[in-house]
Order: C-alpha cells, then structure tokens, then sequence
C-alpha cells in the first residue's frame, strides 16, 4: 500500500482511504471486493491488485456485471503467475525477482544464526512490468515480446544446419523455437 500511496504523491494525487481495499489473497477476495466496489456506486477506471490471484477474481466479477477489460476498467496484477498468463484477457502484472529475494532471505538468516553479522537493513529488488491485455497491451501470445515486456525465454537450443535465423526459424516451424539475429541459438516458448 506505501509504494501505491508514494507513486500517486509523487504525480499530485490525493490518496483516498475509502478507494483502497483489503481483502483475502484469493480468486475470491477479488471477486468479492469488486462486488463492493461496484455496490458503492463510484466510477473507476483501474485495478491494482495485491497478487494475480486477487486481479483474476476481479477481471471474473467486472465481466459478469457487464463490465469490459481494459475497455471499461484495467486491471494490474502482482506476481506473475501462469493462471494470469492464460487468464483471458491475459493479465498484466508485475514479476519478482523470487531467486533473489530468496537468497537475501537465506543470506540473512545464516548471518543471524552464525550471530556474525547485523541487519542489511532495506534490500531493494528488480520487478518487471509484463504488459498484457488487461491494460490494453499485447493482443497475441504472453510470450512474444514488446518494447515494455520481455518473457525470459524457457531454455535454449543450438540450431544446426544453416547460418541464418530465416533456416533456424523454418527447420523449427511448429516446434516453439524461436531464433535470435545470428540463427545459431534458439529460444523455446510454448506454443500456444
């Protein structure tokens, strides 16, 4: 909630209580939340939303009260999990850098239990933006990247046989595989 309040300071605009909701971290937190956002008969245009679960269940009661996504209302998740990737529309969200805040969080507790060390006080990670339909952005695949979202590619693969990304691409038609400028690695996505 502190980052929502700065960021709204930060470009002149009041923070309102009463616009801000808690509810449980679930499908039906949101779901629920947005049935009492909508009870109280105030017009709004976005949703942020403390996880992809809470952002899922929204997106399911503002398209069953008649409400379109992003048309009418957006809708910003945090957490980017699959079931926001395959969400329809597919959701917009913020991934974590997970792997680094896990190793902080062992990091710090090793130096607490070896009585080695203090607190590292304030440990600020990376976050991505991954743009998808609920705000507007991409239409196609939650994979192909824009100029604001890149996916990271799954795992990667040497092609062989050609020299150019064109022969990389079409001896991998179908297959998921996407190459980069120089035709020798490629990426695999789903294919979806």
């Amino acid at each position: 909630m502190l980052g929502y309040r700065d960021a709204l300071e930060k470009h002149g605009i009041p923070f309102r209580e009463d616009n801000a909701l808690r509810c449980p971290f679930s499908f039906e937190g949101g779901d629920n939340a947005v049935r009492e956002l909508l009870a109280r008969n105030r017009s709004f245009d976005a949703l942020i939303c403390g996880n992809d679960s809470i952002a899922i269940g929204a997106m399911h009661r503002l398209l069953h009260s008649g409400l379109r996504v992003p048309e009418d209302i957006k809708v910003l998740g945090w957490d980017d999990s699959p079931e926001g990737r395959y969400s329809n529309p597919s959701l917009t969200t913020v991934a974590m850098n997970v792997p680094a805040i896990a190793q902080a969080a062992v990091e710090a507790v090793l130096t607490g239990i070896d009585g080695k060390g203090t607190s590292r006080g304030k440990i600020i990670f990376d976050h991505q933006l991954i743009i998808r339909e609920s705000t507007g952005g991409m239409k196609n695949s939650p994979y192909t990247p824009t100029k604001q979202s890149v996916q990271p590619p799954m795992t990667y693969k040497n092609c062989t046989g050609g020299s150019s990304a064109e022969h990389c691409t079409e001896a991998n038609r179908g297959t998921g595989l996407y190459c980069d400028d120089d035709g020798i690695d490629c990426e695999t996505r789903p294919n979806y």
